[in-house]
């Protein structure tokens, strides 16, 4: 009689494990990628303070913590710790990029790990001036949703991050020689990410302005006016909100497209 709950127990035992496992994998290795990145947003943030504040002691602990952290002595003097800050900041960045793989891994559905992924990725574009490297940390950030993947987005936030995402690898992208076809792919891409955006919200004024400026930078003047015209009338809908509405350099782009 007292072995009978053992079977009930054990398998409830061996439930829990099976789902909350990778939950906890996934908890472990985002905490880790926000450990690794701490110590250089920390940094950040005192140096800047004591820039601003004139307060020579804090940017003397700032120097004695970069200069731990690098293994070498740095001076106590904004201009230099400036640089040497930024290229601790995103040395630990790229560290992090490992655990924040490892975290995709275990929970590969989770849109949220792969945006903050492709975040990280982009601000490492963005500091490097090496277009190898450059190259190197875009195609680590580009991904796309398709029918096989893991992750599906069905929101309109999901859908504007792809959208922005795309539209920031072409921009990053566009500089390099040779790159004109990837850039317009990525364009493409923005394009289509906004329309999926534009059908689940279709009263939000963003998507149709993206679309308004995309499609005139792919040259399709006509279907640009369009997405401008309905910007503006989208923008009547928003009861004058600053936020939501358009902005005032928008509404010039809509007024001027619907001019030609």
């Amino acid at each position: 009689m007292i072995a009978k709950p053992i079977l009930p127990f054990g398998l409830a035992a061996w439930v829990a494990v099976s789902v909350w496992a990778p939950v906890w994998r996934w908890e472990s290795w985002l905490k880790s990628a926000a450990l690794i990145v701490r110590p250089g947003a920390d940094l950040r943030m005192m140096l800047d303070e004591s820039v601003a504040t004139r307060d020579r002691a804090r940017l003397e602990r700032v120097a004695a913590e970069v200069s731990a952290i690098s293994g070498r002595g740095v001076p106590a003097r904004a201009e230099v710790l400036d640089r040497v800050v930024e290229s601790v900041r995103l040395g630990l960045l790229e560290a992090a990029t490992e655990p924040l793989e490892q975290a995709k891994r275990v929970r590969p559905g989770h849109v949220a790990t792969w945006i903050e992924r492709d975040r990280a990725y982009l601000v490492l574009a963005a500091s490097t001036s090496d277009d190898d490297a450059k190259v190197e940390y875009l195609n680590a950030a580009w991904w796309l949703w398709g029918d096989s993947d893991p992750v599906r987005p069905r929101s309109i936030g999901l859908w504007d991050w792809r959208g922005v995402k795309s539209e920031r690898l072409a921009e990053m992208t566009a500089e390099i020689a040779g790159s004109e076809e990837y850039v317009g792919r990525r364009l493409d891409e923005a394009v289509d990410a906004w329309r999926q955006a534009e059908a689940r919200s279709p009263h939000a004024v963003r998507p149709a302005v993206r679309l308004m400026d995309l499609l005139d930078r792919r040259g399709l003047a006509e279907a640009a006016a369009v997405w401008a015209a309905e910007a503006i009338r989208r923008d009547g809908l928003t009861g004058l909100d600053p936020i939501a509405g358009l902005t005032e350099s928008e509404r010039a782009r809509a007024e001027a497209l619907l001019a030609e």
